[in-house]
């Protein structure tokens, strides 16, 4: 990889600053430079940029080789939504960077301030490719594509847009709802297993298209294409929610490494329709019985507070209520949540990435036209200070971006 791209939310002033803050709790030197170090740990020393404000969004681009990067254009705003954007120059071509927080309230044309803040760097430098990663806030929701699918899917649409509606017709403009027992456990059910999970991403609410709007466009200083549209990088088959967890006196981190240590199953060798034996007292095979000495090999060396959440295991619903539903006593995790016009589930797929390539900007040197690729990781569920659980997971993607005929990954 050539570079790493940092993307955070609501970004604690301590952990991506890299100069002395002042600090009634510390020496200043032993804070504000955690992400500088652990880049640096992984031969990324060198920060080409950091854009965004202490406490909102905020993005910084570590390089092996920060001489091949030149920075070109920024820009930051917290009005409608909190946006963080760079350009740098990479081998003859302009890349934009971004990290996003869109507004959830918004019904409507929740994106349009980061389309608008792209559309004006394009006009300002030009654009040949865009990664853009953040909180993009759609939820799970009912979906033409769960009805066409079926199954549990389209019950789970069905039952939702009932839900949904109820919820809208309620008189308060703001409200919680909590879920029926019917349809709670239908989500539990699917989201114990990948066949389920996989079943549920059809109400994957994120657009898979975000239209750039028409306008003025740079002619020089890149390649030969202008950015017009960005494109959703998919789910990975099984992947969980990355959005809203819970961990109330740690559940969620105890019984859902407990479940995958015990029946976790790899979806190729295993049918994990079926779902994870009844008990953890049934004999294991010798293909269980690898899977659980690969999990306790990696216990030993897990940081504490850390949890991937495997696309491919198989937990019970007990493990799958304390990730989802059982938040400290607020009551939104795993509920309808009304804001004003909007109604939404607060469980989804809401942190993603969004790539984009101009047209034949991006051409190898056989002049044929190649587009940037992305390839999602298991979210991972972390707790912060006072093991308190994050509520969004931690995401990352391995993206090819094929600059001038030669592949220089990024990951972000």
């Amino acid at each position: 990889a050539a570079a790493v791209l940092v993307a955070r939310q609501e970004a604690s002033r301590w952990d991506m600053v890299t100069v002395p803050v002042p600090c009634s709790c510390g020496s200043p030197s032993a804070v504000g430079e955690q992400w500088d170090v652990a880049m640096a740990g992984l031969g990324f020393a060198s920060k080409v940029i950091e854009v965004g404000g202490f406490g909102q969004t905020r993005l910084a681009l570590y390089a092996k080789d920060g001489s091949e990067f030149e920075p070109c254009w920024q820009y930051s705003t917290t009005f409608n939504c909190s946006v963080a954007l760079a350009v740098v120059r990479h081998r003859g071509s302009r890349l934009l960077l971004g990290s996003v927080h869109l507004d959830s309230h918004t019904e409507n044309l929740r994106e349009d301030p980061v389309l608008a803040a792209i559309a004006e760097a394009r006009a300002a430098v030009g654009l040949d490719a865009a990664l853009v990663a953040g909180d993009f806030n759609y939820a799970m929701e009912p979906t033409a594509r769960a009805m066409a699918f079926g199954g549990k899917a389209a019950l789970v649409s069905e039952r939702l847009q009932s839900e949904l509606t109820k919820a809208q017709a309620q008189q308060a403009s703001k409200s919680v709802t909590a879920l029926p027992e019917d349809l709670q456990g239908l989500l539990l059910e699917n989201l114990a297993t990948p066949a389920g999970r996989m079943a549920l991403a059809k109400l994957d609410g994120t657009p898979e298209v975000l239209a750039l709007p028409f306008g003025q466009t740079a002619s020089s200083g890149g390649g030969g294409g202008e950015l017009g549209a960005l494109r959703l990088t998919g789910l990975g088959v099984g992947t969980f929610p990355t959005y809203r967890l819970c961990n109330k006196d740690n559940l969620a981190f105890t019984r859902f490494a407990a479940d995958e240590a015990a029946f976790g199953r790899d979806e190729q060798e295993f049918n994990c329709c079926e779902g994870p034996p009844e008990t953890a007292e049934e004999p294991l095979d010798s293909s269980e019985k690898r899977l659980l000495a690969q999990d306790n090999e990696a216990k030993a060396t897990r940081p504490k507070g850390v949890l991937t959440l495997r696309s491919t295991a198989c937990i019970s619903a007990d493990a799958v209520k304390a990730c989802y539903f059982v938040d400290n006593n607020k009551g939104h995790s795993g509920a309808i949540k009304k804001r004003g016009s909007c109604c939404r589930l607060g469980i989804g797929w809401m942190d993603r990435l969004y790539v984009g390539d101009g047209p034949g900007s991006l051409a190898g040197n056989d002049s044929t036209e190649r587009h940037s690729q992305a390839v999602q990781s298991d979210p991972i569920f972390i707790l912060g200070e006072n093991d308190e659980p994050l509520d969004h997971a931690l995401m990352t993607w391995c993206v090819d971006v094929p600059f001038a005929g030669a592949s220089s990954p990024f990951k972000g």
